[in-house]
């Protein structure tokens, strides 16, 4: 499977594509575009221009597309669920983190990375964001 992975800051875009299997990666394609920072207008300009340049050089319409997010927009905790099913996890998730969130869980999303499984638990990292801030990076 085919993917494109997108790094925006104040120094640079990195675009990367990726080929991926269950056993391996290979990096198909990157590029660094620097940018100068002066101010925040001219510097959204230049993003959305190189960007709509690249447009045209990657499949964007056919490839799944990863951008990051910063972390300060993201809540991110170490959790052990008595159980393995990743599904149970997701569903639980909310409830688990509902008191440690500084925002409201119905305003968030949710995922996990499993970090290890024994017979007894499962350990993750959980990690949470308010939708709104995932649109923003999103519409942006």
């Amino acid at each position: 499977m085919k993917s494109i992975g997108i790094d925006i800051s104040k120094k640079g875009i990195v675009i990367v594509e990726i080929s991926a299997d269950s056993s391996s990666f290979e990096i198909l394609r990157g590029d660094y575009i620097p940018l100068a920072y002066q101010d925040e207008n001219s510097w959204e300009i230049n993003v959305l221009q190189v960007l709509s340049e690249f447009r045209n050089t990657y499949d964007f319409e056919n490839t799944p597309v990863t951008i990051a997010v910063p972390q300060h927009l993201v809540s991110i905790r170490n959790l052990n669920f008595p159980f393995h099913r990743r599904t149970d996890i997701l569903k639980s998730l909310p409830f688990e983190l509902d008191e440690d969130l500084p925002f409201d869980i119905e305003d968030a999303v949710f995922d996990i990375k499993t970090i290890s499984t024994s017979a007894a638990e499962t350990s993750v990292i959980a990690f949470s964001a308010r939708v709104d801030d995932l649109q923003k990076q999103i519409d942006f």
